[in-house]
């Protein structure tokens, strides 16, 4: 395929050439975003619009789908460890060794494993 787009490229009577590219379209499967529960996934563009939204959707749609490599601060009340598309890829702080007391990395917060919850001062951010 990018053999015969070069050849088109280069031919005088071809002003562009890409290849055909297939686009799949996702539906959403989790019945708390479909049904609006989850508005802080919305954003300026969604119906209904939420201007303090991550706009989850409208990045979805580009085919932003997920990166193991990027990590998601949550500020809220809270996250549930237990959500079926979250368990499997909750940060895991590679500093800490969960459940010995200590704080292994230094930051001042023992066994951060997952991250601090600053409202109860502990080691539990989930809701």
């Amino acid at each position: 395929t990018t053999k015969k787009i070069e050849q088109l490229k280069k031919n005088p009577n071809v002003k562009y050439a890409e290849p055909d590219f297939v686009q799949e379209k996702l539906i959403a499967n989790d019945p708390r975003y479909t049904n609006g529960d989850l508005w802080g996934m919305l954003g300026l563009n969604s119906a209904p619009s939420n201007e303090f939204g991550s706009n989850a959707f409208g990045a979805w749609e580009m085919g932003h789908l997920g990166s193991h490599s990027v990590a998601v601060g949550v500020i809220d009340e809270g996250i549930d460890f237990d959500h079926p598309d979250l368990q499997n890829n909750m940060w895991t702080n590679p500093g800490e060794i969960p459940g010995d007391g200590i704080d292994n990395d230094g930051n001042g917060y023992i066994d951060d494993v997952h991250g601090w919850d600053f409202y109860n001062n502990d080691n539990h951010p989930n809701d």
